[in-house]
């Protein structure tokens, strides 16, 4: 369980349940829902853990792109249980981009067989990637939001 911030924009925290499987990172709304609200490709996902100065044993585990930039954080109350959650992301992300390599190179036969779980998860990620938050705000999208005064001087 963790506060996770992420979306469009706007700063949306809640709480939410994680779990990893294969290369993703299913998010739940509570502890009992059936399906998960959106899941997250792990595939291109580096992560990096922050202690939080100003509350004792919370910490925050960035998700970011392979560029660096942060596309979720989830705060947690347990330092122990950030740092596990990092390391569950981390080793996922790492054996899908090695999986991905696999594919594209042509070596299909060294990959391990999979479970029918394993195959079952991908399919229903397949499916939530599309409801995850949207990306950050486009530059067109932030130039829209800036009052016309400033745009008129950011052209002259």
């Amino acid at each position: 369980m963790c506060s996770c911030f992420g979306g469009r924009g706007e700063e949306r925290q809640k709480e939410a349940f994680f779990l990893v499987k294969g290369p993703f990172c299913f998010v739940f709304s509570n502890e009992q829902a059936s399906a998960p609200k959106y899941a997250v490709c792990l595939k291109s996902m580096r992560t990096s853990l922050h202690k939080c100065a100003g509350r004792s044993g919370h910490a925050d585990v960035l998700l970011e792109t392979s560029l660096g930039d942060v596309e979720y954080e989830c705060s947690f109350a347990s330092e122990e249980t950030a740092t596990a959650f990092k390391n569950a992301v981390e080793k996922q992300a790492t054996m899908a981009q090695t999986e991905a390599t696999q594919k594209r190179l042509g070596h299909t036969h060294l990959l391990k067989e999979m479970r029918s779980s394993y195959h079952f998860a991908e399919q229903v990620a397949k499916k939530k990637e599309l409801e995850q938050p949207s990306g950050p705000l486009t530059t067109e999208e932030v130039i829209a939001t800036m009052p016309a005064d400033l745009v008129i001087l950011a052209e002259t």
